[in-house]
């Protein structure tokens, strides 16, 4: 979902307790490497929606969520990764560089693990 849909819509909603639906990550944000404040782009899990991972993504639009089981999600790898060294390339600098390439791609494997959500005002 988009941080306009979570933080406009869904992280005011609760249920029939009064308990918010959507729990808040405390890490997020949060560097392992050096403790310092990071923003981990629009890609990380900022918390969870009825108990279930919520991701940020830029590429949904707002007012939408995506609701689904990312283990239906498959990755196929086309051919081997391919590393390249030169030594020529930086021949006058005296540098190697190095070149990676990979061919692959993914798709939903089962239609139904994904659903698209609209909430209505």
């Amino acid at each position: 979902m988009s941080s306009n849909s979570l933080y406009s819509g869904v992280c005011a909603i609760k249920d029939a307790l009064g308990r918010p639906i959507f729990l808040e990550n405390p890490q997020w944000g949060l560097s392992v490497a050096n403790g310092e404040q990071a923003d981990y782009a629009k890609s990380a899990i900022v918390g969870r929606l009825l108990g279930n991972p919520v991701i940020m993504s830029p590429y949904i639009t707002d007012g939408t969520i995506l609701f689904g089981d990312l283990s239906f999600y498959h990755f196929n790898l086309s051919v081997d990764v391919l590393i390249e060294k030169s030594y020529e390339f930086g021949f006058g600098s005296n540098d190697v560089y190095y070149k990676g390439w990979l061919l692959a791609d993914g798709g939903v494997s089962q239609a139904e693990a994904f659903v698209e959500a609209i909430p209505h005002a």
